[in-house]
């Protein structure tokens, strides 16, 4: 009985590692599109133009990509983990000062979740080619 409730044991501490293994191995959106920025040595820049009519897709809650009206793409990274964002709510809202959007002072929150302000830290500008590599490896992922 006690070699019976040893191998039982033994098993599932091999199924428990095996299963962390696995999920390890998971390359989510936000690293494949922090991977690429690094990969393209792309520079962050502090301020960017953007109108009301932006659209925005959440990779996860702390890094996002901003379309503006004249089809700019840039890669958003914020300071620190946004509640909501990402979690329950896929709409985004800004604080900003101007039309233009800057680092360290200007931030996006999730409706509805607090209103608890994310400051932005890195606006990585995207060219058209750049977008097209990066959507084809989020699809492949």
């Amino acid at each position: 009985m006690k070699m019976y409730l040893n191998s039982i044991a033994m098993l599932l501490v091999l199924v428990g590692c095996a299963s962390q293994a696995t999920d390890q191995n998971v390359t989510t959106d936000a690293e494949i599109a922090m991977s690429f920025v690094t990969s393209e040595n792309i520079q962050p820049v502090d301020r960017i133009k953007v109108s009301d009519s932006a659209s925005w897709e959440i990779l996860d809650s702390k890094h996002l990509i901003l379309s503006s009206r004249r089809n700019e793409k840039f890669i958003i990274e914020l300071r620190s983990i946004c509640p909501g964002l990402g979690d329950i709510y896929d709409i985004v809202g800004v604080n900003r000062s101007s039309s233009s959007m800057l680092t360290n002072t200007d931030s996006v929150f999730a409706p509805d979740f607090g209103h608890t302000k994310c400051l932005i830290q890195s606006f990585y500008p995207l060219s058209k080619e750049q977008t097209e590599q990066l959507i084809t490896k989020l699809k492949n992922n």
